[in-house]
């Protein structure tokens, strides 16, 4: 979305919105693929440490299967936590927009994949231990259910 924003020439604006659907459609069957992977193995957990889902003491089968903010005493609010997804995501968009730019003549084209594979590795590294570092800032506008600590 931000090439077709900033950079129009490289991404027209209106492939913003068939891109944000195939966007919301992968990431919806990527959950139903996991969600299908690990169905077995996440309610026999559950049922093997006496977790009811959706109460407060289900956080810790997010604890062990999931990655929330909530878990972590480093971002001790969802401002935090969106603030730090935000300045990741950020980032991430600021190194692809440098490094891909026209006018970038000192980054090798097939240097390309690896600084910004570095600079996700960087954010992982670092944020990781806040948020989980998705990298997503939504992602934590919509964990409803999971406000509890542990």
């Amino acid at each position: 979305m931000a090439f077709g924003l900033i950079r129009c020439g490289d991404f027209h604006i209106l492939k913003v919105i068939p891109y944000s659907i195939a966007q919301v459609a992968g990431a919806a069957i990527g959950a139903f693929i996991n969600l299908t992977i690990f169905e077995t193995v996440i309610k026999d957990y559950e049922l093997a440490h006496s977790i009811v889902r959706g109460t407060p003491d289900s956080i810790k089968s997010a604890n062990t299967f999931g990655d929330y903010y909530m878990l972590s005493p480093y971002a001790p609010t969802r401002n935090m936590a969106i603030f730090i997804e935000a300045f990741g995501t950020a980032f991430l968009v600021f190194c692809i927009f440098a490094v891909t730019h026209r006018r970038n003549r000192k980054i090798s084209p097939t240097a390309v994949p690896f600084v910004i594979g570095s600079a996700i590795a960087v954010m992982v590294s670092t944020l990781g231990p806040l948020t989980g570092s998705g990298i997503n800032p939504g992602k934590h506008l919509c964990a409803k259910g999971f406000n509890h600590h542990v």
